[in-house]
């Protein structure tokens, strides 16, 4: 999905937020078949059902949910052959042991061979007045969560990654979302906190900042490996390769 443009409705939920769309905002890599239009109900169809962008936040990982309810002017078996075709054509593997076809009802599963992303398809034809195949979609990412600690050497491990925006509005969301927890640690921080200064432990003060839940808002170091040049007591380029550290300041260039 592409970045949104405008002014969108976003709902809070209890473990995640949603996004109302635009049919233009659908995504890009499950494509619609031609002509394809937003299902409405009511008396006169004025009740349209809007995709939605759901992100549920869990311990486990992060599942960005796109949904949408369609309709296109096409016969069950026409809208079921489109599908498979476009489908195949973007990469995506159905799951025949999964998917099934009837004369009034179709069901397509498919996976992304290089993601964790499956999109399932509900298609139902619908007899007069309507004449056409209403299309239910849902495609789910799954985002499992980024660790610092990984088999691999820190060489590989300290580059810098993309993140998908799931993951970016999961610790928006886990950072600003107010629950029971969030406050006791806050306040036993702050106790703590209160604590230390008053004795000047200075253990006490470190563990205190450390169970912060807003501590990534008030503390940034950088971990990793760095390879470079250095210069010794002499004044003389020393050449480094692969050096583990630390840094509270840093600017980097990739």
């Amino acid at each position: 999905m592409g970045i949104l443009t405008g002014i969108r409705q976003i709902t809070r939920n209890d473990d995640g937020v949603s996004l109302r769309l635009e049919f233009e905002d659908w995504a890009s890599d499950v494509p619609l078949p031609p002509n394809t239009a937003l299902i409405g109900f009511g008396k006169n169809h004025e009740l349209i059902v809007y995709p939605e962008w759901r992100f549920t936040f869990r311990s486990d990982a992060t599942y960005d949910a796109l949904s949408g309810m369609f309709k296109v002017t096409l016969s069950l078996e026409e809208t079921v052959s489109w599908f498979r075709r476009i489908m195949r054509d973007h990469g995506w593997i159905e799951a025949p042991e999964k998917s099934f076809v009837e004369p009034a009802w179709a069901s397509l599963k498919f996976q992304h061979p290089l993601a964790s992303i499956r999109v399932n398809m509900s298609l139902r034809w619908r007899n007069k007045p309507f004449d056409d195949t209403e299309i239910t979609i849902w495609r789910v990412h799954k985002h499992t969560p980024v660790s610092p600690v990984a088999e691999e050497p820190p060489e590989q491990v300290a580059r810098p990654i993309k993140l998908h925006a799931a993951i970016i509005l999961q610790d928006l969301w886990i950072q600003n979302h107010i629950t029971v927890a969030y406050l006791a640690r806050a306040a036993v921080s702050a106790l703590l906190l209160a604590y230390g200064l008053i004795e000047g432990d200075m253990t006490v003060i470190v563990v205190s900042l450390l169970f912060a839940p807003f501590l990534n808002h008030v503390l940034a170091m950088a971990f990793g490996a760095w390879s470079g040049t250095i210069r010794d007591d002499a004044g003389e380029p020393v050449r480094v390769d692969g050096v583990r550290g630390w840094a509270e300041e840093v600017v980097n260039r990739w």
